[in-house]
């Protein structure tokens, strides 16, 4: 039973938002998730601004922790990416090249 004053249907159209901020959630694991949570916040903003949904909360959540989660992934993937080529220059100055008798 729908509550009084509220159209069957109305709010329906929730799924974007909804998906926004659990992907943004996951993003704390995948960070690539984040980038998804970004579009679909973008896309869930725009469907409120057209009255098509009631979720402004969840869509906000979403697009704000899909940037965050992108931004903090992306830094964290070059550190990892540097502390690679580093630890990989390091090793290959310690060896003398010569036998090792």
């Amino acid at each position: 039973m729908n509550p009084p004053g509220n159209a069957a249907g109305a709010g329906s159209k929730n799924g974007v938002g909804l998906w926004a901020m659990i992907l943004g959630i996951v993003g704390f694991i995948v960070w690539p998730a984040g980038v998804v949570a970004i579009i679909l916040g973008i896309l869930g903003l725009r469907n409120l601004n057209l009255n098509r949904a009631d979720n402004k909360g969840q869509t906000v959540t979403g697009l704000v922790l899909g940037i965050f989660t992108t931004i903090v992934g992306f830094i964290v993937s070059v550190a990892i990416v540097i502390a690679l080529i580093v630890g990989i220059g390091a090793t290959s100055q310690d060896d003398t090249g010569g036998d090792a008798r």
